[in-house]
């Protein structure tokens, strides 16, 4: 087969990245190009690869493409690579796998097979399944495909992100409730701050250090009642009835924010507390805007604040639901003193 000299070609992070994306499902392969499949390096000569610049492609070359990643009961993240011949016609498409370590990884002494491996399908087959077993961390090793009619190959780098798989906010030690039909709903204390851990975590316990920058949201889920109330001696409601959403006016009785890479609650107030002054009544009475009763939405649930914590690099995010009680404000006795 002839090779032609057509261009030089530089790949930079080509990857395989080995560890756990959002959901457990993603692993990428990173290209310097771009995002997407690349042709990659194919040489007889790979004498050169540790500096990943390739000076001779082949016509007739090998096109590696990745699948979607699974997460093993074991604890190993598998990723299918498959192996595209071109041209498409040539009888004999097997193909052999190999990885190994390029020659400067910090982990090159040791087994490789305790760390990555390939396994094809079937004996020549275009599709390997690469299986990172645990963090090799600042290693980077090379999977190989070869072609068996032609001897040309196609390189893929394999390394290790530590990409998080799951965010967790710690509330242990925060009692639940139920709204309506919604159960495990925090029940904060009203007039307190809450002050909670944030984790990310991966199937090895090594999540990379460029995770871990946090924002949060709070929403106010549902609507209540308000009216007007009539304060005089008797206490009656009048004629004026409207439905409030709680979004609209969540920051007067919650506050969210992100401190030292943790999660702040505060519990300002009860919405069902709301009792503002509209105008003055007749008979020495007093009009207020006060809140009435709970609406159930369609799901049969009651009002509640949802409070989401995102890590903006990876987009894994947590949902908290939360609603905020009643909390013992002062203690008085009936005397100050007594004496015997």
């Amino acid at each position: 087969m002839e090779n032609k000299v057509k261009k030089v070609w530089q790949i930079l992070g080509v990857a395989v990245l080995c560890a756990v994306c959002v959901l457990g499902a993603v692993l990428g392969v990173l290209f310097g190009m771009n995002h997407s499949s690349e042709d990659l390096s194919v040489s007889k000569d790979m004498s050169n690869q540790d500096n990943l610049v390739v000076e001779t492609v082949q016509e007739q070359g090998i096109r590696l493409m990745s699948g979607v990643a699974t997460t093993a009961a074991n604890g190993t993240v598998s990723k299918t690579l498959t192996a595209e011949i071109t041209p498409s016609t040539v009888s004999n498409k097997k193909v052999n796998w190999s990885v190994a370590w390029s020659s400067d990884a910090a982990l090159k002494d040791k087994p490789i097979s305790d760390y990555i491996t390939v396994t094809p399908t079937a004996d020549g087959a275009l599709t390997a399944t690469v299986t990172c077993k645990k963090s090799f961390r600042g290693s980077v090793a090379v999977v190989t495909v070869t072609s068996r009619d032609s001897g040309v190959k196609g390189i893929c780098l394999v390394k290790f992100a530590g990409v998080p798989s799951s965010l967790t906010v710690n509330v242990s030690g925060i009692a639940t409730q139920s709204r309506g039909s919604l159960t495990g709903v925090l029940a904060l204390k009203m007039g307190q701050t809450y002050t909670q851990a944030i984790s990310l975590s991966n199937a090895f316990n090594d999540v990379g250090s460029e995770y871990g920058t946090y924002s949060v949201t709070v929403t106010g889920v549902g609507s209540f009642k308000k009216g007007s109330y009539y304060a005089n001696q008797s206490g009656t409601w009048w004629d004026k009835e409207e439905t409030v959403t709680l979004e609209s006016v969540k920051n007067d009785y919650i506050a969210v924010s992100i401190s030292n890479g943790k999660l702040v609650i505060n519990a300002k107030g009860r919405y069902e507390s709301m009792a503002g002054t509209v105008n003055g009544g007749s008979g020495g009475g007093v009009v207020h805007d006060k809140y009435k009763e709970d609406v159930k939405d369609s799901s049969g649930n009651l009002p509640y604040y949802k409070i989401v914590v995102k890590d903006s690099v990876s987009g894994l995010f947590k949902t908290i639901n939360v609603y905020i009680v009643a909390s013992v404000t002062s203690v008085s006795l009936s005397s100050s003193e007594i004496t015997f």
